[in-house]
């Protein structure tokens, strides 16, 4: 159910963040969440919990995608915000494990969970809303006040003649159908698509399937939870060149899945568990790259819509995942078998993805369209231009 509702989280709440704004949305969503998780944990049966955890993964997936968003409109280094934002989720991963080893009782876990979101609330009166929002919602005076108190905070001059820029930002709007409505958009849209729903079935098959491997439970989801922390190689790593990157990220969990079988059959349980926390940091590093590469995609207007799009294709294939899982009835490795050949597609398809490092966040859905568009006419200018001056050399050559 919660899978369900993060779904749902991410279709319906991405659009209202484009619309009226990030730091709304984080209020709104953290709030719920509060009030959300206390509820179910005074359920007093399975119905009223499975509808509370429904409504949960709705507002978490609106506050998780408003967030990420938030901070890659805002921080020039969007590949180290991107990785950073991992290594917190599995430092989460890690506290969530210690609270269930604490409260071992699940109203008392899912009531601990509950009150963390308290901290995130102070935040709507601490952050700003983003500028690349208020520009695209032609609210250009509010933007310029949020440069000024950079500038001032930066110690750095503020350049006067800004606000005529600003002005002839145009105001365009967005939403979830838009994303397929033109050739270069659909392409995009189908391969990111894909690859949501193969890292998140391969994501959340490892990370579920801790409970079938060999020792205590608690113990071996710290190990895997904890091997995230070490994300932050990500940082580097994507600085490869996104589309580089995120392939070769899914063919490693795929050589990982490979493996994994072999170790098994031989009774080797370190080696199953070592290679399961290797498994999960590079497709956990993936998980934080494509959101990356999903946010570069997309223009300010429709980026929280995409990322919306994106998730809730992923809560699809977590949502199968666990299924997926009992597969090992027939064959105790079937799991990684299957978690193997999705990484292996998936990282072909990733070779299809355009390449964003580098470049400019896109504002508006024209500028995505026609982008592919005049870097293939730039492309071709260069080239024919390149092959006129070594002719141009040759019959210099020649005439001397």
């Amino acid at each position: 159910m919660y899978m369900l509702g993060f779904l749902i989280g991410c279709i319906f709440l991405a659009d209202l963040s484009d619309r009226y704004g990030r730091s709304k949305l984080l209020l709104v969503s953290n709030i719920c969440m509060v009030v959300i998780g206390v509820i179910a944990s005074f359920s007093v049966n399975f119905w009223m919990l499975a509808i509370m955890r429904l409504l949960l993964g709705i507002f978490t997936a609106g506050a998780r995608n408003a967030g990420f968003v938030y901070v890659c409109e805002i921080i020039k280094e969007r590949s180290a915000a991107g990785m950073l934002h991992g290594v917190t989720y599995s430092i989460g991963g890690v506290a969530v494990t210690a609270i269930a080893h604490l409260f071992p009782h699940w109203r008392h876990f899912q009531l601990a969970c509950a009150l963390c979101y308290i901290l995130y609330i102070p935040y709507y009166w601490i952050m700003e809303e983003s500028p690349r929002w208020l520009l695209s919602q032609g609210r250009t005076e509010e933007a310029l006040a949020y440069f000024k108190k950079s500038a001032r905070i930066n110690k750095v001059e503020f350049p006067e003649n800004l606000h005529v820029y600003l002005e002839y930002q145009p105001k365009v709007e967005g939403n979830a159908l838009s994303l397929f409505k033109t050739p270069n958009l659909r392409h995009k849209s189908l391969v990111v698509c894909t690859l949501w729903f193969s890292v998140s079935i391969v994501f959340f098959g490892m990370t579920f399937n801790a409970g079938n491997l060999a020792g205590n439970i608690f113990t071996n989801n710290y190990l895997l939870q904890a091997s995230g922390i070490l994300e932050f190689f990500g940082i580097w790593y994507i600085r490869l060149g996104r589309r580089l990157a995120i392939s070769s990220a899914f063919l490693i969990a795929c050589l990982v899945s490979a493996v994994i079988p072999i170790f098994a059959t031989y009774g080797m349980q370190a080696g199953v568990i070592t290679m399961s926390m290797v498994g999960k940091l590079f497709i956990e590093t993936n998980f934080e790259m494509i959101y990356v590469v999903t946010a570069e995609l997309y223009p300010t207007t429709a980026r929280v819509t995409a990322l919306g799009l994106g998730s809730s294709i992923a809560r699809a294939g977590g949502a199968l995942s666990p299924y997926l899982i009992l597969s090992d009835d027939v064959w105790k490795s079937l799991p990684y078998v299957i978690f193997g050949v999705i990484a292996l597609a998936a990282g072909l398809v990733a070779t299809l993805l355009p390449e964003t490092m580098n470049k400019e966040l896109p504002d508006s859905l024209h500028q995505v369209e026609t982008e592919n568009l005049v870097n293939h006419v730039l492309c071709r200018v260069k080239q024919t231009t390149e092959k006129e001056d070594e002719e141009e050399k040759t019959m210099e050559t020649v005439a001397v």
